[in-house]
């Protein structure tokens, strides 16, 4: 039984590192929410923002579903990069940093931080909006805390304070880190 333990984890931690995703692993189908946004999958649903020259319409409908619909941020970050079409993360790619950052996370729920470990988490470039966050969610009552990490920029998806006209796109000021650090 340990055997096949530690060679899933091998073969898990080689496709990680060679980021190639296996067909099993990949989300077949996407589902639909009771307000009608499309999660998972490779469809994202075209909401009805204004139209911009240097993001697409399906990777600013994944931002401002990362941003704002709770249903779908708590799916990316299960599902991690794997429910997320590949254009999607080429497009993202473009808006990382050059060198390595310092990062600020509230974190409310301390044994939930480890289920998405290997998969997507937000944080902020300033401790100012970590610290707001922990306040607004009422997490200093229950042992909550100010996550901070540097990051190398491989291990970032986006840092959405890099795209152009950002605050015109209704997102916020986060980067999206694979959490394997």
């Amino acid at each position: 039984m340990e055997l096949r333990k530690f060679i899933a984890t091998t073969i898990r931690e080689y496709l990680n590192e060679n980021k190639i995703t296996p067909d099993y692993l990949k989300v077949k189908k996407p589902y639909i929410d009771r307000d009608g946004n499309i999660i998972g999958g490779d469809t994202y649903k075209v909401n009805d923002y204004e139209k911009y020259d240097f993001i697409s319409e399906k990777t600013h409908s994944f931002l401002i579903n990362w941003c704002w619909n709770e249903t779908n941020l708590r799916f990316y970050q299960t599902h991690g990069l794997n429910a997320i079409d590949d254009d999607i993360i080429n497009e993202l790619s473009q808006w990382k940093p050059k060198s390595p950052i310092k990062l600020y996370r509230a974190v409310c729920d301390k044994e939930g931080e480890s289920k998405y470990k290997n998969k997507l988490k937000s944080y902020f470039k300033t401790l100012e909006a970590a610290q707001m966050t922990l306040e607004d969610m009422n997490c200093e009552a229950s042992g909550g805390y100010i996550q901070t990490i540097k990051v190398n920029p491989k291990d970032i998806l986006v840092d959405m304070t890099l795209i152009p006209n950002w605050r015109d796109l209704d997102i916020i000021d986060e980067v999206i880190v694979i959490a394997n650090v």
